[in-house]
């Protein structure tokens, strides 16, 4: 018989490259989980899981299916869902009620989602270590990072701005897959002074092109986390974004930064940005220190099986509204 271990956590493969599950994973260093990258279908994931037995299982980011949860029979499932590809109405959702998975969410709308449901559920909120504040020359206008991850474009961020003016802007153009990049007109390029990076870039590179900048244009309409966006708080850096989960979880309009309707753009007031990357750096240290007091109880909700609950009884509940 195999050894049981303490924790299993299911992973995408390509976080292996990315390291973006890396601060959970650290969580749970003590307990030497074995880690699964999975990119495999049903059958094989079922198999492996099944050769490896273990108190806890954790699936990060990749949503576990009911008949797999229910082939598997594990006691103690943690499903940690990520926002920008969750679906509240999804039908594999549904048949999750009345099962005993729980739940870690950074999304704390998610968070009232499920619990809403009857679902145990842990509402989160990650916070990144704050750097050193970075040198930046005084400005008349701001300095706007753009990364084009082929979602929220320059012609879109054009339209936020107006006529107001800008230092320069560094647009980085580096879609996922799938996906496309809009190049700005050689006007635009030469109006805005725009400064082109393309395609991949090294991390090094990377952060110091984003320190030297003023503002933070988020790259996606929708996040789980929001990595890029934290990352530039941290750095004292407002954010401009999408009045969308999770970034109007962290952002505060007027404040910390500046939330707009994607579906009706509009010119954004940024009159007040030179207070909003100091106010964001203050609010991501003060975070900082709420997310290492909620590691141990990431910790505990994970490895504490959860209660029991009749499916049917939990299914007659949600029916009448309870």
């Amino acid at each position: 018989m195999p050894r049981t271990t303490p924790l299993v956590i299911v992973d995408h493969a390509y976080h292996q490259q990315t390291a973006s599950s890396r601060f959970f994973l650290d969580l749970f260093a003590a307990l030497e989980p074995v880690v699964l990258h999975h990119d495999l279908g049903e059958a094989s994931l079922l198999e492996r899981l099944r050769q490896t037995p273990s108190e806890a299982l954790v699936f990060f980011q990749i949503q576990p299916k009911p008949r797999l949860l229910r082939a598997l029979d594990h006691p103690n499932v943690t499903w940690v869902p990520m926002r920008d590809d969750l679906r509240y109405d999804a039908s594999r959702v549904r048949q999750l009620r009345g099962s005993h998975l729980k739940f870690v969410n950074f999304c704390q709308e998610a968070h009232r989602v499920f619990e809403g449901r009857g679902q145990a559920s842990l509402a989160v909120q990650f916070w990144p270590t704050v750097p050193e504040a970075p040198s930046r020359p005084v400005r008349a206008a701001p300095r706007l990072f753009v990364w084009d991850r082929g979602y929220l474009q320059w012609p879109l961020l054009k339209q936020l701005l107006g006529e107001q003016p800008v230092d320069s802007v560094v647009l980085r153009l580096s879609p996922d897959p799938g996906r496309q990049a809009v190049r700005p007109s050689e006007d635009d390029i030469q109006r805005y002074r725009i400064e082109l990076a393309e395609g991949w870039l090294p991390r090094e590179d990377y952060r110091a092109l984003l320190a030297g900048c003023d503002l933070f244009f988020a790259p996606r309409p929708l996040e789980g986390i929001g990595m890029a966006t934290l990352e530039a708080m941290a750095l004292g850096q407002g954010v401009i974004a999408p009045d969308r989960p999770t970034m109007n979880e962290y952002l505060r309009h007027g404040d910390n930064g500046a939330l707009y309707d994607p579906e009706q753009a509009r010119v954004l007031d940024l009159s007040g940005w030179r207070d909003w990357g100091a106010q964001a750096r203050r609010d991501c240290l003060a975070g900082a220190g709420r997310w290492a007091a909620q590691q141990s109880q990431i910790v505990d909700f994970v490895r504490r099986p959860p209660a029991r609950r009749n499916a049917l009884w939990w299914r007659l509940a949600a029916t009448m509204g309870a």
